[in-house]
């Protein structure tokens, strides 16, 4: 009993150190049309393409487990967007969103169900 313990202990240190892939939804909106939709497998402190749409290209790295930075880079506005958060369910969503004069777009992903 006490060995099994030990064993499972440590099988479950190893996995969470190792950091499992996890699925994300996620899309490019402007101005409200979806642009672009992808799916994207994120393992812990990688940073993944997400897609790109117009002049915005978006990454996604997952910092720790269920902990997530959205980055989006925007040319032609020479500008980077941040948004940081934990998406435990994927009842739960992460948005990073810039607005201007012309231009509303909205980078925003979850778990897939």
């Amino acid at each position: 009993m006490r060995i099994t313990f030990k064993v499972i202990m440590v099988l479950g240190l190893f996995t969470s150190s190792i950091g499992l892939a996890k699925t994300l939804n996620c899309q490019i909106k402007i101005n409200d049309d979806v642009l672009t939709e992808s799916q994207v497998e994120t393992k812990t402190k990688e940073k993944v393409f997400i897609s790109q749409a117009d002049s915005i290209r978006a990454y996604v790295t997952e910092k720790v487990d269920d902990i997530y930075t959205l980055e989006a880079f925007v040319g032609n506005e020479e500008l980077r967007i941040y948004s940081e958060g934990v998406l435990p369910t994927s009842a739960d969503r992460l948005v990073a969103s810039l607005w201007s004069r012309n231009t509303m777009a909205d980078i925003e992903c979850s778990l897939r169900k």
